[in-house]
């Protein structure tokens, strides 16, 4: 009688910390959802990070040769010009932009899709440049 007093508490357990396992995979789960919608509204998002008149920042971007956008993106973000370097980054790619080195003035009056179109413009006109003097 008491072994099966034992194997009942421990199939009773058993049962309690699988409810346990499932509500924190439940709540990771809404969680992930949560971080995934958010980063998929700040991708598709057209909206800059300050929008009243007089409140933007200005910044000098110096893109150098073999960074790469997520660094861009990170180094925007540390400057409050854009909301996230990780959407930043995802945009690049979704749209297909390239970024020349150079120097840019960006300001958080732009989104960031607004800086990356101006960026890969910059982009074309050197891709231009270099075919018309090659």
């Amino acid at each position: 009688m008491a072994r099966a007093e034992g194997e009942d508490r421990r199939k009773d357990a058993l049962h309690y910390l699988r409810i346990v396992i499932a509500v924190l995979l439940t709540a990771l789960i809404i969680l992930a959802l949560f971080f995934a919608f958010r980063l998929g509204q700040q991708v598709f998002s057209k909206k800059a990070m300050t929008q009243k008149k007089g409140e933007h920042r200005n910044y000098t971007l110096v893109v150098r040769e073999g960074e790469g956008t997520l660094q861009i993106g990170r180094e925007l973000q540390k400057n409050r010009i854009i909301e996230s370097g990780a959407a930043f980054f995802l945009q690049s790619k979704i749209f297909q932009c390239r970024i020349a080195p150079g120097t840019y003035n960006v300001s958080s009056s732009m989104s960031s899709r607004d800086i990356l179109k101006y960026l890969n413009q910059e982009w074309q006109k050197s891709e231009k440049e270099e075919k018309d003097d090659g």
